[in-house]
């Protein structure tokens, strides 16, 4: 919580996507990933199985969060490209 500042990365490695969102806030508790009983990692973790990925959470060593979700061929027809 209390972030005041949230960076989102996409980056594709072949065929490997990895999105990082990572915040400066006060940090999610050391052992949040484990056996939570909250809806939000639960529902992010779902949402990543649906596409073929996964999740990871790290404390960060000053301030905040990180989340890593990383998709491997998800979109095995997909262009290089994407238009937004």
């Amino acid at each position: 919580g209390k972030a005041k500042r949230v960076d989102i990365r996409l980056t594709e490695d072949g065929a490997r996507l990895l999105l990082v969102v990572k915040d400066n806030g006060t940090g999610i508790a050391p052992n949040a990933g484990e056996d939570s009983k909250g809806m939000g990692l639960r529902a992010m973790r779902y949402r990543a199985g649906l596409i073929n990925g996964s999740i990871s959470l790290q404390r960060n060593a000053n301030r905040g969060t990180s989340v890593f979700c990383s998709v491997s061929d998800a979109f095995p027809n997909h262009q290089s490209k994407v238009t937004l």
